[in-house]
């Protein structure tokens, strides 16, 4: 997706989703501007999230109207089987403070 998304939509995934196994990055993407061909490079966003098999598709649906994807040049979504992978498991709070 677009630079400058990440935060926002990672926020977003925990917030609506309560997914928290999630990650963004900075890449390079190159594509062409006009019919002319003109070739380009531009600052991209990755976002990378692990959920369960069940909630997949909710997820995927989320991310791909939310990120605006369904919009013409705006980037593009994938799913696929991760072989191994653990969630990540929020700390609660135990009122105790720090340990």
């Amino acid at each position: 997706m677009p630079a400058g998304h990440g935060t926002e939509l990672l926020e977003a995934l925990r917030r609506e989703t309560g997914v928290i196994s999630a990650c963004a990055h900075h890449a390079r993407g190159i594509g062409t501007k006009n019919l002319r061909h003109h070739i380009f490079s531009d600052e991209k966003q990755i976002l990378t999230a692990l959920v369960d098999a069940e909630r997949a598709d909710d997820v995927f649906h989320f991310l791909y109207y939310r990120a605006g994807l369904d919009a013409p040049h705006a980037g593009m979504i994938m799913m696929g089987h991760a072989f191994r992978g653990a969630g990540v498991v929020p700390l609660r709070d135990t009122g105790g403070g720090a340990t």
